[in-house]
């Protein structure tokens, strides 16, 4: 089955982002996530950032797994990205397997460094301590498989690429009555109104209607007993 392009992210911020929340959102990317957002052995999602400068959000994208991303300089790449590391073609970044950690590609002349362990490495370093693998097919560079808790950061002239899991966010809270209770409501109000108006118009109409109402058949000038 050919992976599928990662899609516009399912957290309450979708791109592109400005002010207050923005600044909440990168926060959770480059430092320490809220509890609501920290990811968990059952509840995590890879997100992948597009940021250009220190505080701009281009692109938020999020890999399900079977999933990958690519970056590229035309329009037809998954996230179009300008820089020599890119004129060679599109690049796989992001590889998200349908069980077990998601891999990045970590492109030779991207500035890559991975947070990892309270401890921040560069490309050489992940390689030198057996955390990454040196690759040269179809790219120069390393791979690297992301933990729970790690954070990647790749750096094309003035965009980073962002890579890591968190809590994924449920935006749209569903009300705790489901769709059957709904109707179930209608119909006994529909019932209701069926009853009162069947009521109104039959000999029961005074045990229903509230005295001043006209029944209808009934004499307006007759005074209520």
């Amino acid at each position: 089955m050919e992976p599928v392009a990662g899609k516009p992210v399912g957290l309450s911020l979708a791109p592109p982002e400005t002010g207050a929340r923005a600044e909440h959102l990168l926060r959770s990317l480059l430092g320490d996530p809220p509890d609501h957002l920290r990811p968990t052995d059952k509840e995590h999602t890879l997100i992948v950032a597009l940021v250009w400068g220190s505080d701009h959000l281009l692109d938020l994208r999020e890999v399900e797994p079977g999933g990958r991303l690519k970056i590229g300089a035309d329009s037809s790449a998954d996230l179009q990205v300008f820089h020599d590391v890119t004129r060679l073609g599109h690049i796989p970044v992001v590889e998200a397997p349908l069980s077990g950690p998601a891999r990045l590609f970590l492109p030779a002349g991207s500035s890559a460094r991975v947070h990892t362990s309270d401890r921040e490495l560069t490309t050489i370093e992940l390689m030198e301590e057996g955390l990454a693998t040196r690759c040269h097919v179809p790219f120069e560079g390393a791979w690297f498989e992301l933990g729970l808790h790690d954070r990647a950061a790749m750096q094309f002239g003035q965009v980073r690429l962002i890579a890591r899991y968190l809590r994924p966010a449920n935006p749209h809270r569903k009300s705790p009555y489901g769709a059957a209770f709904w109707t179930r409501v209608a119909i006994y109000l529909l019932s209701a109104f069926a009853v009162y108006r069947l009521a109104a118009a039959t000999d029961f109409g005074p045990l229903f209607v509230k005295p001043g109402v006209i029944v209808p058949g009934e004499d307006p000038t007759t005074p209520a007993p």
